[in-house]
């Protein structure tokens, strides 16, 4: 949807677009989107993927890019580094439990791709797997991602 005239007596809303949906029963309950520049970046878990739409004319978004997480897995929540081209993605299904994942994206055309070489050690998928039980401080239990944001130290 576009707002528009929210200053006024008389805001608008408009329809523009919308996603592959199946329903909430299914688990396609939660997209938290990203957004880069002039691009919209959408986690849809009934496709396995992120989609990537050009909004620089909001009325008329395009899909640009797609980037297949795989077959069974659900994208949940993704966060984007300010001022940067990196996108954490957390998530479930057989590769998605216990990851978090980083994507770069290219600035002018909005393609994604899995940042190869962030993975755990002796890994050989990308993401950082957390449900391992040894932690700095102790024997625990796996973790299992949620959310994620990017933080700088100050």
């Amino acid at each position: 949807y576009v707002l528009s005239d929210v200053d006024t007596e008389e805001p608008q809303i408009d329809y523009v677009h919308s996603f592959p949906f199946i329903s909430y029963d299914n688990g396609d309950e939660c997209g938290v989107p990203w957004r880069s520049g002039n691009f919209w970046i959408q986690n849809v878990e009934n496709t396995s993927s992120l989609h990537v739409l050009d909004i620089s004319d909001p009325y008329h978004p395009r899909k640009v890019s797609e980037l297949f997480v795989g077959k069974g897995e659900d994208p949940h929540w993704i966060s984007g580094e300010i001022g940067g081209n990196r996108i954490a993605l957390t998530g479930s299904g057989p590769w998605l439990d216990g990851r978090v994942l980083l994507i770069e994206m290219n600035p002018q055309t909005g393609e994604l791709r899995f940042i190869e070489d962030f993975k755990s050690p002796g890994a050989d998928r990308p993401g950082a797997d957390m449900t391992r039980t040894s932690w700095p401080h102790g024997e625990n239990s796996g973790a299992t991602p949620h959310g994620v944001v990017f933080s700088r130290p100050e």
